[in-house]
């Protein structure tokens, strides 16, 4: 089994987000995309035609090994498996993945073979009729590189489930050889058998591209192993801009497919279903049918003028559904113009055939039929006769482009269709306000959970529906439906008998167009897992350690535009590492309260000014930075630096981050100008994290720890059907998953003593607030939450942080002026049921 590969570039996104470490200055930081499943390869599904076919008898005791070619990179993929043809349940022992060597030979790199399971199992038996998921696993490979597939079937199928014009190379072999480099003497074919699609792990802006069409689509006349088709070019194109590159192509082009009748497999409109709405993340779709439909119903003689009308009328009909049924889902679709085909011996089309297919493309070419047109005729067509492919386009049978014709059209296909102005779909979406049943977001198990949803003030009805989905813990979808807003305001609710959180995305022609959150009980929310044994005899000894560090502190003095305040930049020693970052106090008086900013997880500057106006309000402040590099630098550090030792506890990035915070705290308590009674940690995000380690590391050295939307708690949550967020931990890697056990706020939350006032957003996905509350019911002592409903993470919604601004900075002033903090537990007791 291969090593684990580096943790996916989604992690330097989630820095990003958890930028704004410095609780209440109002920097903001840039926002944070969520991870969600996106199509990166898919095949259209069929019964194989007896040329097509293999004896089942071959199939049994057998190693089948095929490839596919990816669209978007991967950090993390699923397989989907295919018995839909089947009349009986497939068995399949073992199914593996690795990077192909060579795709001739079916040669693959040994040391990336990876075990993908089913359900936690290494077998699967798929029911007669039905489609499997793999379950999620870590494996490494680039956009636009090649997978190879390789499973083990102990009994012959009954019903075969096949792409036949795969155009990529597969192997069959008697015995089970699914782990081996090579397969001798395998039987080679150009046809996939029992595979339907490839997801990966994709950032918010993601979107699979579904390309629906027949023979032109699925590549005919391409060599094989050449990855040649139109669909492959237009990834090429997607991959070489920076605004395309989150989007994968996922090519369900059948050969001899029709819109109307049943061809080699099923129509387009019977398997729109299937081969379109069921792809991950399908936000786009091109059609280009209608070429069959056109030839085989002249193929064998004229047919009369009536009939070549309701032909046409027909396909634009079945234009239409395809169009009302994307729409329907939030999908936009792209129509491709049908390509020339006079000449072709197969067909035989008249010049009445050609005037159906030019009345077919006008429509396609009208504006307000389609989303947007691939004017694929124009693309290929020759200029000299419009009406036959440009001869350095025609492979010659003068119906199917060659590849320097599928190249052509995919340099058609109009890519700012696929990345509009984010502005201006924001603009053009409907509005919509939800008013939760309880203001505070927060209700009682077996409590009905709702919202009435409404459009804006100023806002009209639009055309057609919105999609809602319900999940809980933003991982398990719990309810999905559909509404309009045409007769007045509606209510979504759900109900739960288990403690989580909720959260509900409304979509509207795939764009979103609100998110709303509420809790079920969280105050019952309890860790994934427990502490390690050891975990606070491990703490002691790294902080024994700490202890046998001279501090060394070194102070700059340096300039600064606050009037009546001290600045200086700051360096202390740690364990193999240093302290940075600035230190301010006001420059009148001798001994002051203490503040502690706690700074992200990203590798940027620290602003002076964060810590010189919390010194202007009466605070000796320290503003920490992250990791060993000078607060005026922005670089020196990986950005993936969370995945540095993530396999051990003594190598963890995390290790000394921790241990440098602490360090903090102490030169703090030991600095002649502080005020010897009040310590208070304030922190965003990542920062937030730290805070609350750092105090369950020092219990009873610290008055009080400010924490908004912390990050990094329940780091194992979702292996325990709950969305952890940052730093997204590999849940199949159960050493890394061991080792963040150790460094977890969860685990150190019992050991704080200080008063804790905590803010979580609802809808956050990068510090998911059910990670919070449980962090928050660990604390012994007096807590406070502050529930921002309709917050993502900080920087997403600044606009939604009100509450926790407001209630933060009274709590300073506060302490400021010497007062207590006393914090209001009313939502963090545990509740009965609430009316």
């Amino acid at each position: 089994m291969s090593a684990r590969p580096p943790i996916r570039t989604v992690l330097a996104w989630a820095l990003l987000a958890c930028a704004a470490g410095m609780a209440g200055s109002g920097v903001r930081a840039r926002g944070s995309p969520v991870a969600h499943w996106v199509g990166t390869w898919a095949s259209s599904q069929q019964i194989p035609e007896p040329a097509n076919a293999l004896p089942a008898a071959k199939f049994a005791n057998a190693t089948l090994r095929q490839i596919v070619h990816l669209s978007l990179g991967a950090r993390r993929l699923r397989v989907r498996l295919s018995n839909a043809f089947g009349t009986r349940a497939l068995y399949i022992t073992s199914v593996e993945i690795a990077r192909p060597v060579s795709l001739a030979s079916g040669t693959i790199d040994p040391a990336t073979n990876t075990v993908l399971t089913f359900n936690g199992r290494r077998g699967v038996i798929i029911p007669a009729g039905a489609v499997y998921y793999s379950d999620p696993v870590a494996f490494d490979a680039p956009p636009l590189s090649n997978l190879a597939i390789t499973m083990h079937l102990q009994a012959p199928p009954e019903g075969e489930t096949s792409h036949p014009g795969a155009r990529e190379t597969s192997f069959l072999a008697p015995g089970d050889h699914v782990a081996a480099a090579r397969l001798p003497g395998a039987r080679r074919f150009a046809h996939w058998f029992f595979l339907s699609g490839v997801d990966v792990l994709e950032r918010r802006q993601g979107a699979a591209i579904v390309a629906l069409g027949d023979s032109i689509t699925d590549g005919h006349a391409t060599p094989d192993n050449s990855d040649t088709r139109w669909p492959d070019d237009l990834a090429r194109r997607l991959q070489s801009s920076p605004a395309t590159r989150d989007l994968g192509v996922v090519n369900v082009g059948t050969g001899g497919n029709r819109l109307l009748r049943y061809g080699l497999g099923p129509d387009a409109l019977a398997r729109f279903d299937g081969d379109v709405l069921a792809q991950s993340g399908v936000r786009y779709l091109i059609v280009l049918e209608g070429v069959n439909d056109l030839g085989t119903a002249t193929m064998h003689g004229r047919i009369p003028p009536a009939q070549h009308a309701a032909l046409v009328r027909h396909i634009i009909g079945a234009y239409r559904q395809i169009i009302l049924r994307a729409h329907a889902e939030g999908i936009r679709v792209m129509g491709g113009t049908i390509t020339p085909f006079t000449g072709s011996t197969y067909y035989h089309p008249s010049a009445a055939t050609e005037a159906d297919r030019e009345k077919i493309n006008a429509w396609i070419r009208t504006p307000g039929h389609f989303d947007a047109v691939a004017d694929f005729d124009a693309a290929v067509r020759d200029p000299a006769d419009p009406h036959r492919l440009r001869p350095a386009y025609d492979s010659g049978d003068h119906l199917h482009p060659n590849p320097a014709g599928y190249r052509a059209m995919a340099d058609a296909v109009p890519l700012a269709f696929f990345a509009p102005s984010a502005a201006a779909a924001r603009a053009a979406a409907p509005k919509l306000t939800g008013v939760p049943f309880h203001a505070d977001g927060i209700y009682a198990l077996g409590q009905k959970v709702g919202w009435t949803v409404s459009l804006a003030p100023g806002q009209s009805p639009p055309a057609g529906s919105f999609r809602y989905t319900i999940k809980t813990n933003d991982l398990d979808v719990r309810k999905t439906g559909r509404f309009t807003l045409s007769s007045g305001p509606v209510r979504i609710t759900t109900r739960l008998d288990e403690p989580a959180m909720v959260y509900v995305a409304v979509d509207y022609h795939a764009q979103r167009v609100a998110t709303f959150g509420a809790a079920v009980a969280p105050t019952l929310l309890r860790p994934a897992e427990p502490a390690p044994a050891d975990f606070w005899s491990f703490w002691k000894r790294q902080l024994a350690r700490l202890g046998k560090v001279p501090m060394d502190p070194v102070l700059t003095p340096m300039p600064t535009a606050q009037p009546g305040v001290k600045l200086y930049r700051v360096r202390l020693d740690s364990v193999g590492s240093h302290v940075r970052g600035y230190l301010a106090m006001p420059a009148k008086g001798r001994r002051f309260p203490a503040l502690i900013l706690y700074q992200w997880a990203g590798v940027y500057p620290l602003d002076t000014s964060w810590a010189t106006n919390r010194a202007a309000q009466g605070w000796l402040t320290l503003d920490v930075d992250s990791h060993d590099i000078a607060p005026s630098e922005g670089s020196g550090v990986p950005q993936d630096y969370q995945a540095i030792g993530d396999h051990s506890r003594r190598t963890s990035y995390f290790l000394d981050m921790y241990l440098r915070d602490t360090r903090a705290l102490q030169y703090i308590r030991r600095s002649p100008a502080w005020d010897g009674k009040t310590v208070v940690f304030l922190g965003t995000s990542m920062g937030g994290q730290q805070s609350l380690v750092t105090a369950g590391l020092n219990p009873g050295k610290v008055t009080a720890v400010l924490v908004d939307e912390p990050a990094g708690t329940d780091m194992n949550g979702l292996a325990h059907g709950r969305n952890p967020g940052y730093p997204y931990y590999d849940t199949t890697d159960a050493k890394l998953l061991a080792t963040a056990r150790y460094f977890d706020p969860v685990n150190f939350a019992p050991h704080i003593t200080a008063a804790v006032l905590a803010a979580m957003g609802f809808i956050d996905t990068t510090a998911p607030p059910a990670g919070i509350w449980t962090a928050l019911n660990e604390i012994p002592g007096p807590k406070e939450a502050v529930p921002l409903i309709d917050s993502d993470h900080n920087n997403i919604t600044p606009d939604k942080q009100d509450a926790w601004l407001e209630r933060s900075e009274a709590v300073l002033a506060t302490l400021a002026h010497g007062g207590r903090f006393v914090p209001n537990e009313a939502l963090t007791r545990p509740q009965s049921k609430r009316e």
